[in-house]
């Protein structure tokens, strides 16, 4: 894997297949902020803390939302929700590492995702699925949105559309 990345891509999936994109960043035992001051329990920097983004897209007949939180050393840990044309939702953990503009990122059924963040709102990349596929991919970034605290997951919504 790309050794840790500051930005993060999530996760996708294939007609049948769901295939998880780089996430990024880890929750780490650090308070989050919005600003340059200091949380008190740990004194933690904006410097020290996870950076959060909610990335979207559509694949095929399908849309997806993934979660990522960022550590400060360039872990990726995150969640996707995968909208099946049907309706159904389905959800995908995965971790990873950015770095330097470049992110990958896995699930623990063997699918991975590699790419790069182009500019600020973009990520761009290609899933590789557990059968050898290669599915190419682009996403639209939002920074600093809120998740779940516990595991980065994006927060319900009604609808999935990028």
């Amino acid at each position: 894997m790309i050794a840790g990345w500051y930005n993060f891509f999530s996760v996708l999936m294939t007609v049948g297949c769901l295939v998880l994109l780089p996430a990024q960043f880890v929750l780490a035992q650090t308070a989050r902020t919005n600003d340059n001051s200091r949380v008190e329990q740990g004194q933690v920097s904006i410097e020290d803390r996870e950076i959060t983004e909610l990335w979207t897209g559509s694949l095929y007949s399908s849309t997806y939302r993934a979660g990522l939180c960022v550590a400060p050393n360039g872990d990726v840990r995150g969640v996707l929700h995968l909208k099946l044309a049907n309706g159904e939702v389905s959800v995908y953990h995965f971790y990873g590492e950015m770095r330097q503009g470049r992110i990958e990122v896995s699930h623990s059924s063997g699918h991975v995702f590699k790419g790069h963040l182009p500019t600020e709102d973009a990520v761009e990349g290609t899933v590789r699925l557990k059968n050898g596929m290669r599915i190419r991919m682009e996403g639209k970034r939002s920074h600093n949105v809120r998740l779940a605290p516990s595991n980065c997951a994006p927060l319900p919504q009604e609808e999935y559309a990028p």
